[in-house]
């Protein structure tokens, strides 16, 4: 797990690398740095950013838990927290609403599992997580080549039940 959150964090780094390339390109860098940190979609070794960032985030998630681990050295967080901000960096830059979403409720799950706090404290965290989920979608900016937010979660719940209609009809496949 170690060494696949590692090559993950690398990984990570090549979308930032592309990201320099293409601000690179411009005569105002910090213009160009916001804008294709906010419009562009980003996954160099990889064609469908939306695999990307699913991902980033079951990587983003294995840094957390090492992050949030009482048995963690110091050294060991800040390395972590790094790949941490690393791998979300190339999160964002997938642009991947639904792998940012599987990030935060992956993260909670994690120190759930770590620390098994007390129903009000895990009521505490779920509602913390719900205002940021809505933030993070209400944050996120759309880029160019996303369908609408509500167009996304309509094609999801589609997947979903002809899923369910598979599996009920042939459990075994």
């Amino acid at each position: 797990a170690g060494m696949a959150a590692a090559g993950i964090a690398v990984e990570a780094s090549f979308s930032l690398m592309r990201l320099v390339q293409v601000v690179g390109r411009s005569d105002d860098l910090l213009a160009a740095l916001w804008r294709h940190s906010l419009t562009t979609r980003i996954s160099p070794h990889f064609p469908d950013v939306n695999a990307m960032g699913s991902y980033f985030a079951m990587g983003a998630v294995v840094w957390v838990s090492r992050v949030a681990a009482p048995s963690t050295s110091l050294m060991g967080r800040m390395v972590s927290f790094a790949a941490v901000a690393l791998v979300m960096t190339a999160l964002w830059l997938t642009g991947s609403r639904a792998a940012q979403a599987a990030t935060v409720a992956g993260a909670v799950l994690a120190l759930w599992s770590l620390y098994r706090p007390s129903g009000r404290v895990l009521t505490g965290w779920l509602v913390l997580v719900g205002l940021g989920a809505a933030a993070l979608v209400a944050a996120s900016p759309s880029r160019s080549a996303q369908s609408g937010f509500g167009a996304s979660i309509g094609v999801r719940r589609d997947l979903a039940v002809i899923g369910l209609r598979l599996t009920r009809q042939a459990p075994v496949f």
